[in-house]
């Protein structure tokens, strides 16, 4: 009868609707997870240089007269000895344990990223000077005095840290990254496992 009719056609149509959400959801959470993935590295979980980039962009974009920025440059010393003698396997291992140990020395606020190979940064943007960078850039170097133990294997693997400023020591990305780049350099020179913090003359010696 009518009565039956009209019930069938709800019943479908509760159906169609029911199965749209569905579809809706799964298209939205399908979403979500590709703009984890470009955006994420896919071994450590951290934001990767892409992310990094545009975060460092906004903050120098919609930064406040006398606000202070601070970008630490971070790179495992002799990581690929690690890879070469136990693998890549074990060189994966280091970095997501290396990840790990960099993850509890950060503040809340801080970004910390993988930019790609041993190459790590973080980026501090809450009530920044340069004493609070160099504190957090001992704490990272303290925390890797601890050898690692992967694979039935105990490896050594310290840190190299180059510092830079904003806008102390640049007032774009590109010479923010510079610049803490060259800080690196001088920190892997004087015989690694050391922090360094960016001055003039790095530049004047490297031109």
């Amino acid at each position: 009868g009518l009565a039956g009719s009209v019930a069938i056609l709800l019943f479908l149509l509760h159906r169609e609707v029911a199965r749209t959400r569905f579809l809706l959801a799964r298209s939205h959470l399908q979403e979500r997870r590709e703009r984890h993935l470009a955006h994420h590295d896919m071994l450590t979980g951290l934001p990767n240089r892409r992310l990094f980039e545009e975060r460092l962009r906004e903050l120098l974009r919609r930064s406040r007269r006398g606000r202070r920025i601070g970008l630490l440059l971070l790179d495992l010393d002799r990581f690929k000895d690690v890879n070469d003698r136990h693998g890549h396997a074990v060189g994966d291992a280091l970095l997501r344990a290396a990840a790990r140990r960099m993850r509890t020395c950060v503040r809340r606020g801080d970004m910390l990223a993988r930019l790609g190979g041993d190459e790590f940064a973080v980026l501090q943007e809450e009530a920044v000077d340069e004493a609070l960078c160099l504190r957090l850039a001992a704490r990272l170097l303290d925390a890797f005095v601890e050898p690692f133990e992967l694979e039935g294997r105990r490896l050594q693997a310290n840190l190299s840290i180059g510092i830079a400023l904003f806008p102390d020591h640049g007032g774009t990305p590109a010479e923010l990254l510079r610049r803490a780049d060259l800080a690196l350099y001088r920190a892997k020179a004087a015989g690694r496992g050391r922090l360094v913090l960016f001055a003039a003359e790095m530049e004047r010696d490297r031109s």
